[in-house]
């Protein structure tokens, strides 16, 4: 179906159609002739509720198999609709994407579904993309899946078409094993530019990614990519995870004149244990090497990222969307960054699945707000090297905290992450359900990058659906099981020094603090124990007068 070659369309509805095994493009909207930014020749498109497949393409065409194009439109809304097995023609010139737009504005791709989409060329073959010259335009609420190339694309080639203040944004989508076929650097969310172009202005943030490769295909993959030159690019709240060997968690190569991207809020996690990430030609193996290095996942110095399983249903079948959804337990529940108040960004109405957003009081990380009823616990608790007594406050930092059961052997049964405020403040959010069902009292949990896992004197009741309870370790020592925390002033502290986090406080945690006082280690690291962000002989004192006291956990 193609609309071309005429002076102006207005206001057409393209609703409940099939279409298959045909050549070129199943929608195709294209002018075919001149047109400027201020004066569009197509307006008000909509395509809806239709299924599109076995759209080949054409041996001849540069761009060919795509189920809907729109080019040169101005305001669009592509819902609910269906493409599956396009693309692959033998020798074609170029890959097709499900659903893409390029020289248009204001148009919006939401609860469609594309998977299967093909390219022999090792390029494009991808869900949905956002091609030159898209302006004030969003993704969400799809769902791209078991594609050659990309799941999600922003990409520009053209030297005419490199808008600035674009304002694109790609939000609370699901992309899935995609990446089949890619023989160079691509990414399940990929943003770039080619030719000598650069891409402007995206936001992308509460998206769910699940990378993993199949096919052999030869090119480096990543859940999430940038390539080549883009500036003001922001990645918040997504989950990615990687969940093959060979799969970036975060790639940024070349770095060619890339400016401002930031990366805030998200979680990162590998099936394999294998933690990826490429920053121009340098690869860093671990989170807080490469988080030391380039200063992401950081706001105002505080680390604000997250290296935790997330707790994915199972995202290796994609045949069921709701496999994308979180269990009870995952630390990514009501952690995720408040986009509104932190950056003027607005969120939206609704998570993937329709659910409204935020759910209790913070929002959530990815495509999935959870929906279950909360029990909140207020904790007030400090950290030792961290807490200053003259001026009875701290360094802010992160802390998690665990629920173990009251009984043998102390099941771990959910866990929160909050940020530990001045004075020793946080709040921490958990599933009343799971509470509710175990009827047994937990102990609290408390656990930081650098301290000593300190448990609660005794168990607290959690298993009232909608309760807040309240618990403060720095009263007095009575508060944590066996005593273990140490006073500064009038509070108690918990213990730091725990370096390697393996329960105790002893002579390898004071060589790795020796290490880098010796190399001028600098930054948010875990040897830092008094977080002002440089490793010294203030941690060392901290980490050795520990050590000679063999301070370790103390628990049930």
């Amino acid at each position: 179906m193609v609309l071309s070659y005429v002076p102006a369309y207005e206001d057409v509805k393209i609703t409940n159609c099939r279409i298959d095994s045909i050549g070129h493009q199943g929608i195709y909207v294209v002018s075919g002739g001149s047109y400027s930014f201020s004066n569009y020749p197509f307006k008000d498109f909509t395509i809806k509720n239709c299924e599109i497949t076995r759209v080949r393409g054409l041996v001849q065409e540069l761009f060919s198999g795509d189920g809907i194009i729109l080019i040169n439109v101005d305001s669009a809304l592509v819902d609910h609709n269906l493409v599956y097995d396009c693309g692959g023609v033998q020798d074609g010139k170029s890959g097709p994407s499900g659903i893409e737009a390029a020289q248009c504005r204001k148009v919006i791709f939401q609860y469609n579904e594309v998977y299967n989409q093909k390219s022999n060329t090792g390029s494009d073959g991808g869900g949905f993309h956002f091609g030159d010259g898209v302006q004030n335009s969003i993704m969400q609420y799809n769902y791209s899946h078991d594609n050659d190339g990309p799941g999600f694309n922003c990409y520009t080639y053209n030297s005419g078409y490199p808008l600035r203040d674009s304002n694109n944004i790609i939000r609370y989508n699901i992309s899935s094993k995609n990446l089949r076929n890619a023989d160079f650097q691509t990414g399940e969310i990929c943003v770039g530019a080619g030719n000598g172009t650069t891409i402007y202005d995206i936001d992308i943030y509460n998206n769910t990614i699940y990378a993993k490769k199949f096919n052999g295909s030869a090119g480096d993959g990543a859940g999430i990519l940038i390539a080549r030159n883009a500036n003001n690019i922001a990645f918040r709240n997504n989950i990615t995870v990687s969940a093959d060997t060979s799969i970036f968690l975060w790639y940024h190569f070349p770095l060619e004149s890339s400016t401002n991207i930031i990366l805030e809020g998200n979680n990162y996690w590998s099936t394999m244990q294998n933690f990826k990430f490429q920053e121009g030609t340098t690869i860093y193996r671990s989170y807080n090497s490469w988080q030391s290095n380039t200063g992401k996942e950081k706001i105002n110095g505080v680390n604000v990222g997250d290296t935790e399983d997330p707790l994915l249903v199972n995202p290796d079948d994609a045949g069921n969307v709701n496999n994308y959804k979180t269990n009870p337990g995952s630390v990514t529940v009501e952690n995720g960054l408040n986009l509104n108040s932190l950056f003027g960004t607005n969120p939206g109405i609704n998570d993937f699945y329709g659910s409204s957003i935020p759910r209790g009081n913070h929002f959530d990380i990815g495509a999935y707000e959870d929906t279950s009823v909360f029990v909140i616990v207020d904790l007030t608790i400090l950290i030792e090297g961290f807490y200053n007594s003259n001026s009875d406050t701290q360094i802010g930092d992160t802390v998690r905290l665990y629920l173990a059961e009251s009984e043998s052997p102390y099941t771990i049964v959910d866990v929160s992450k909050s940020y530990i405020n001045t004075k020793g403040k946080g709040v921490f959010i958990f599933n009343a359900d799971i509470l509710v069902e175990s009827g047994l009292d937990h102990y609290l949990v408390a656990t930081h990058r650098n301290s000593i896992e300190t448990w609660s004197s005794s168990p607290v009741n959690l298993h009232i659906s909608g309760s807040r309870v309240y618990y403060n370790f720095t009263s007095d020592d009575s508060q944590a099981y066996g005593d273990n925390m140490v006073q500064k002033g009038s509070k108690w502290c918990i213990y730091g020094g725990d370096v390697n986090q393996d329960g105790v406080i002893e002579l390898n945690d004071e060589v790795l603090v020796d290490n880098d006082v010796y190399n001028f280690e600098t930054g948010y690291v875990s040897t830092d124990l008094n977080g002002d962000q440089v490793v010294d002989s203030q941690d060392q004192d901290i980490v050795g007068r520990n050590s000679i006291n063999t301070i370790i956990i103390v628990k049930p």
